[in-house]
């Protein structure tokens, strides 16, 4: 899956939803990527597939957690973080995404797909 300077290297049964009845069964269609604040972290090394360098235009300190707001391309993302120290608005950050917790839903009628 690719978004502006994002690809991702979806997990197998994303792809088996996607194209089980082959490859040219998603070409066209037009897919929404969910997936929860806390499935979004800072990035301990890179893992191709599952990482994004982001803005952060928010840092959102509750209690001892944050809410980081970030910018991707055209998209806006929110990731819930434990550790928060260091993070500052405006330098780029590395952040992974947790695959196995994500949806894709179709973008004509909103319906879980994967």
């Amino acid at each position: 899956m690719r978004a502006d300077s994002l690809a991702l290297h979806l997990p197998d049964e994303m792809r088996t939803a996607l194209c089980g009845a082959g490859p040219s069964a998603a070409a066209g269609r037009e897919f929404i990527f969910g997936i929860r604040p806390e499935s979004i972290c800072r990035a301990e090394a890179a893992a191709e597939g599952r990482t994004a360098r982001v803005l952060v235009e928010v840092v959102e300190p509750v209690g001892g957690e944050a809410y980081l707001h970030l910018k991707l391309g055209e998209a806006s993302l929110i990731a819930r973080v434990d550790d928060y120290e260091g993070i500052a608005v405006g330098p780029p950050l590395e952040v992974t995404f947790a695959l196995d917790r994500a949806r894709l839903f179709d973008r004509r009628d909103e319906k879980v797909i994967a």
